[in-house]
């Protein structure tokens, strides 16, 4: 898993960015590209948390493409925060904004250089912008081995994943340094009753992050 950002993912292009107090991401602030930028002046000019979530979300290049979303948390300071808006437009006014381009800003804005390197600190299960109301299922911390039979072992005891679900179930790979950042894959599709875990997309991750 030392390689978690392969080319054409680092090409992928950014479709939506999102914003959240701490890790309150059931009540983000969504930014489209035609999302007007009061949005989130108004959003920031309410802002009272102590960190800033960050996630971007990717357009899917080809089937190498694993993550659907890149996510940062920094302090919320208010050099931060100015940097949070500046991205939204710069990448708004771009015709062209890739995973490389929001790593070489975060880099360049806030002094984050070396993220997604080195051995993730944790893997763990939840759904999407309900992470906190819905509950993560944690199955893997750094030393534990195989990290495929460690989500079957967690998941045999997790029953609520199991059934519908009311959004899309991502696993996200995380690392703790410089500060707190992930990568999130789907591993769900939608029925006409909610969404279910797809044991093919688990499977699928798991091939391309065998340890």
């Amino acid at each position: 898993m030392e390689d978690m950002l392969k080319k054409q993912l680092r090409e992928a292009q950014i479709i939506k960015i999102q914003l959240a107090a701490d890790s309150s991401w059931e009540s983000a602030l969504t930014v489209e590209k035609e999302t007007p930028a009061t949005n989130a002046d108004a959003w920031m000019q309410t802002f009272e948390a102590a960190y800033l979530g960050i996630e971007v979300f990717l357009e899917p290049c080809d089937a190498e493409t694993i993550a659907v979303f890149a996510g940062v948390r920094v302090e919320a300071t208010s050099e931060h925060l100015a940097a949070a808006r500046e991205l939204i437009l710069l990448w708004q006014a771009s015709s062209a904004f890739s995973l490389s381009d929001f790593l070489r800003y975060m880099e360049e804005k806030m002094s984050l250089a070396g993220l997604f390197t080195g051995e993730p600190d944790f893997m763990e299960m939840g759904i999407l912008n309900l992470w906190g109301s819905f509950g993560a299922l944690c199955f893997w911390e750094r030393g534990d081995g195989a990290c495929r039979d460690a989500f079957y072992r967690a998941l045999s005891g997790a029953g609520r994943f199991k059934s519908f679900l009311p959004a899309q179930a991502v696993i996200e790979t995380a690392f703790a340094t410089p500060v707190p950042h992930w990568l999130g894959c789907p591993v769900s599709r939608e029925t006409g009753e909610g969404h279910v875990l797809s044991f093919d997309a688990v499977e699928a991750f798991f091939e391309k992050n065998p340890e």
